[in-house]
Parts: C-alpha cells; sequence; structure tokens
C-alpha cells in the first residue's frame, strides 16, 4: 500500500509578486508536502516547478482545481510509483563563446547519444553588443559503467563550434 503519491505540478506566469507564496498556500491548505522544488525568473517570467506528495491519490483534474482562485493553472503530472532517480556520477559543464546557433542542440545531442542525464540546464548571452559572450552551463549525471572518453569526445564537438568548455566532476553537493 502506498502511504505517498507524487505529482509535478509546473507554473509559467509573467512575474509579479506572490506567486510562490499563493501557489505554496493552496499546497499547505489542502495537506500537500512539497518535495522538490526550482524556479527561475527568464526574461520577466516566472516560472516553478514542484514535485509534492499527498497521502490522497488526486486526478489531474482535482489538482488543476484547487489552484482555480489563484489564476494559475499548473501543468500536472502524476509520478508513477516507477520513478527512479538517475543514478551515477555528477558533473557541472560550461560552454562558453560567440552566440550562434547550435550551440544547445550539438552539446545536448552528444550526452544524449552517450546516454548522459541533464538535470540542470541554463543559458545566457552576457556582455553587450560586439562584446556579447553565449553561456551555457549544465548539471549532468554520467552512468557509472560510460567510460571517461566521453570527455574528450565532448571536447572535439565544442571545438568543432569554435567554442570553449569546462567540465568538473561534482564530489559533494553544499547549499
Amino acid at each position: 500500500m502506498k502511504t505517498k503519491n507524487y505529482y509535478s505540478l509546473a507554473f509559467i506566469s509573467p512575474d509579479k509578486t506572490g506567486i510562490v507564496a499563493g501557489v505554496s498556500k493552496v499546497l499547505y491548505d489542502n495537506g500537500f508536502n512539497i518535495d522538490d522544488s526550482s524556479s527561475i525568473y527568464i526574461s520577466g517570467i516566472f516560472t516553478m516547478i514542484l514535485v509534492v506528495s499527498h497521502k490522497n491519490e488526486l486526478t489531474v483534474n482535482d489538482i488543476c482545481l484547487l489552484f482555480k482562485e489563484t489564476g494559475y493553472t499548473p501543468q500536472v503530472n502524476i509520478i508513477p510509483e516507477t520513478y527512479i532517480e538517475a543514478d551515477g556520477e555528477s558533473y557541472s559543464i560550461s560552454v562558453y563563446g560567440a552566440d550562434k546557433a547550435g550551440i544547445v542542440y550539438k552539446v545536448t545531442k552528444f550526452l544524449a547519444e552517450q546516454k548522459i542525464n541533464i538535470i540542470e540546464l541554463q543559458t545566457k548571452v552576457v556582455g553587450k553588443d560586439s562584446d556579447e559572450i553565449y553561456v551555457m552551463i549544465l548539471e549532468i549525471i554520467v552512468p557509472t559503467d560510460l567510460s571517461d572518453s566521453w570527455e574528450m569526445k565532448l571536447l572535439e564537438v565544442v571545438k568543432e563550434m569554435n567554442i570553449d568548455i569546462k567540465i568538473n566532476k561534482i564530489d559533494s553537493y553544499e547549499f
């Protein structure tokens, strides 16, 4: 017998004060626990993703109706019991260089081909006008059975695009 039911909720909205407070109030008032969350502000848009749990089995519609009065409509997914977190070695990758089409595609295509799981990705153009630099930062999980040659192969991928890369193993997390 399951003791908890898990759901993912995604909210995307023009940014304004009180989004997190409004969403977390609905969750608290209705007996949910926030197990994991992440949010980001991108070009005036606020995005929040949460993994929540509840003692009762709820439908997607049940959860959406709880937020009706807030004006926020979440994208809701039921997380199956068989969900397994990614396992392997954690790395961070920083890619930077002149802004050009294809950087995200070529790097992420290579990682997918190697069965490397991307768990976080952020991109941004920094600088002004002629001094603009494209920056992409990824956190990845490399399967333990994958040989170390993936790093050299990735270096070749970015070399072809004339951009720079730094790969660092993450030994531990600190908050």
